[in-house]
Formats: structure tokens, C-alpha cells, sequence
């Protein structure tokens, strides 16, 4: 017995024929067949199966697919699901779709969109797992890029990764764009500012021996050098007038040493000299008596020495005796001696009193103060006597 599609006689010479169930088909009239797996089918008495749709799966003989896990899909036809690779994004779709550039992903299964690249780094391509650290010479301040920024000149960057670029230091420059370092500035040169694509001459008397200066040293005195200069030479000029000076210089302490060390020594003894003479006349107001002074003078004569005086700055009486004779001038007042029979010695203001031996002589009063001695005459002043000797 024929039977229609989909359906099965069960026993041979059977008058009827029967359905294939759910989740198989009739492969013939004799057996229904289960569907393969990656098919499913849901009616009966049918002679084929349906294939699988995309984010379903099914298994050997099922009537109906089984949609996909949250962040699983399937192909169709598939009998499992699976998750997105690395790269790739489940859209809403259900299909498995590539990261944008920009972005990426690093898990699979990822349901949401792709992750966008942080700043200083770079996607260039569409599904990438991982963003790109921009090289040294680059930088990128936004997020999402796909490409990174040169650096300018005047600028740097030396690390991967950079966000911004970095300008080149006192001492340096940067003529070129991408540079990962700044150049030093060359010997002779220099550069005082941030961010500059050239170093300048170092001026007129100035130099730089080494590479990298921000400012040119100056020369020392007595050295000077032109533009652009490395080292300083000695100025010729200089020789000469250091000579001179020095011989100036020399000249003037050798003065110096002349003039202030005599005068040093003078103040010195002006004033050892001074607190000298100040000691002895308070030495000589104390001892200096009128009978002392003669019996000094006597002493000296004994021993052959002449008497000198000298006068002093006071209104002390001072005189020296050195002989008497006959011969004796009295003044107006005719003060006269008084003979006394002691060895006694003494003179006031008044007059003059001595012992025997001067008996008869005359004195006069006057107020000289020089001594004046004569060949046969002896003169003798003071503030208040005078007396005339032959």
C-alpha cells in the first residue's frame, strides 16, 4: 500500500498508513526517521525537518529549538550555542559582530558593545581584543581613537602611552616633529626657554665649553671671546694692565707700609713718651725741694759732673746752685739772707735762707725761667728768683 508523504504503513499489507511523530519525519513508507541534530521539527506526519534558526540549538529529534543563553548565540543549524569571541560583540541581533575601530574586547561572550580605548592609546582596526599604547613621538589626549597625534616641534614624548606632549627643556631643542628626546644645544650655543626648535649663540663674551647650557658662563677678567664662542681667550690688553696695576697696587702698599709704620712709631712713643713725662713730673713735684735740688748739684760737682736743667711745664720753682762769690745783686726789695748757724737749706717765695757758708750773699727777686750760664757767671730763674753768681 502507497502511503503520502510523511506518514508510514506500520504492517506490511496494511490497508492504512500512520503519521511520523513530532521530531521526525517519514524517510520512507515503512520508517519515520528523528531529526538530525542542528533541526527540529514540530508537526507530525511531516517527510522533513526544519533546520535550526540563529541563537536557537537543538539536539537529534527535537520538535521544537531552544533559544541560546544570555550571551551565547548560535549559527543556524547549530545544535549548541556559543559565546563571542574576543573582538566581537553579541548586537541585538543575536549575531556575533566585530568591535568597532576605536574600541575592543578582550572576553568572550560579551553581550554589550566593545569597550573604547582610553586616552593615549589607539584601535585602528575593526575587532581588536586590545588597544595600542601610541609609541614615543606620539601622544593622543581623547578617547576612542584609532590613530595617535605627532609631537610638534619644540616638544616630546619618551614614554609609551603618553597623553600629552612634553616641551623640551632649558638647554634643549626640537627642529624636527615625532622626537621621543630633545637635542642638547651645541657647544657655543644656548637656550634659556621651554619649548624652543633652536639654541642662539652665546654673546660677546660669554661661552659655552659643553653641550646642553641654558646660559653662556662669562668670561673671566682679563678674558673675552666673540659670538658663538666655546672658551674664553685672554685679552692682550689685559697683560698690560694687570702689570700696571699690579705694580700700582704694590707701589701703593710699599707707600702704605712707609708712611703709617713711622707714624705708628711716633704716636707710640708721643704717647709713651707723654705718660713718661707725666710720671716724672708728678715724681719731681713731690721730691723736687729747693734744698734737695742743691745738694743734687753739689753731689754732681763732686763727681765732675756739669748740672743741666731743664725746665719743666709747670710753675714749680726749679733752679741749680752751682758757686757762690763775694760778689751778690739784691733786687728793689733788698731781700736779704739770713744767716742761720745749721746746715739748713731753704727757699720760698719769699727769699732764700741758707746755711753759713753762703753767709753775706744777696739774692733778687725777678720772674724769669731760663737758665743762662756764662764763662766766671752763673745765672739761675725761676718763676719767683733770680740769682746772679761771679
Amino acid at each position: 500500500m502507497d502511503c503520502l508523504p510523511g506518514k508510514i504503513a506500520k504492517n506490511n499489507g496494511a490497508s492504512t498508513c500512520t503519521d511520523c511523530p513530532a521530531g521526525s519525519f517519514a524517510m520512507d513508507v515503512t520508517k519515520c526517521v528523528p531529526c538530525l541534530s542542528g533541526k527540529y521539527q514540530p508537526s507530525t506526519g511531516e517527510s522533513s525537518c526544519i533546520i535550526t534558526p540563529a541563537e536557537f540549538y537543538s539536539s537529534e529529534g527535537a520538535s521544537e529549538p531552544i533559544p541560546c543563553s544570555i550571551g551565547m548565540t548560535s549559527k543556524p543549524g547549530q545544535s549548541e550555542c556559543y559565546s563571542c569571541s574576543v573582538g566581537k560583540y553579541l548586537d541585538f541581533n543575536g549575531i556575533c559582530t566585530n568591535c568597532d575601530i576605536g574600541k575592543y574586547n578582550s572576553i568572550s561572550g560579551l553581550t554589550t558593545s566593545c569597550i573604547v580605548c582610553p586616552a593615549g592609546k589607539y584601535a585602528s582596526v575593526e575587532g581588536s581584543e586590545l588597544c595600542l599604547d601610541c609609541e614615543p613621538g606620539k601622544f593622543q589626549k581623547f578617547t576612542g581613537s584609532s590613530s595617535c597625534t605627532v609631537v610638534n616641534m619644540g616638544s616630546f614624548t619618551s614614554n609609551p602611552g603618553s597623553i600629552e606632549p612634553t616641551e623640551c627643556f632649558m638647554g634643549t631643542y626640537a627642529n624636527v616633529t615625532g622626537l621621543s628626546t630633545c637635542f642638547k644645544c651645541a657647544k657655543g650655543k644656548h637656550n634659556e626657554f621651554l619649548g624652543e626648535n633652536e639654541c642662539v649663540d652665546c654673546t660677546e663674551d660669554t661661552f659655552a665649553d659643553q653641550e646642553g647650557y641654558a646660559i653662556c658662563d662669562p668670561c673671566m677678567d682679563g678674558f673675552s671671546s666673540n659670538v658663538g664662542a666655546m672658551i674664553c681667550t685672554k685679552d692682550p690688553q689685559s697683560d698690560t694692565s694687570s702689570t700696571l696695576s699690579n705694580i700700582s697696587s704694590n707701589k701703593n702698599i710699599t707707600t702704605l707700609t712707609f708712611i703709617f709704620i713711622p707714624l705708628l712709631f711716633i704716636v707710640c712713643f708721643i704717647s709713651y713718651y707723654g705718660c713718661y713725662k707725666r710720671r716724672r713730673k708728678n715724681e719731681e713735684i713731690e721730691d723736687d725741694t729747693p734744698y734737695n735740688r742743691w745738694q743734687k748739684n753739689e753731689e754732681n760737682k763732686k763727681a765732675g759732673i756739669e748740672t743741666e736743667h731743664h725746665q719743666g711745664c709747670d710753675d714749680h720753682a726749679e733752679f741749680d746752685i752751682e758757686a757762690f762769690t763775694s760778689k751778690d745783686i739784691i733786687d728793689s726789695n733788698k731781700t736779704q739772707i739770713e744767716t742761720k748757724t745749721d746746715d739748713t737749706f731753704h727757699i720760698d717765695n719769699e727769699g732764700l735762707t741758707h746755711n753759713p757758708m753762703f753767709a753775706g750773699k744777696s739774692v733778687r727777686k725777678s720772674f724769669a725761667k731760663k737758665r743762662i750760664k756764662q764763662q766766671h757767671q752763673t745765672v739761675i730763674r725761676n718763676d719767683k728768683h733770680e740769682i746772679e753768681l761771679t
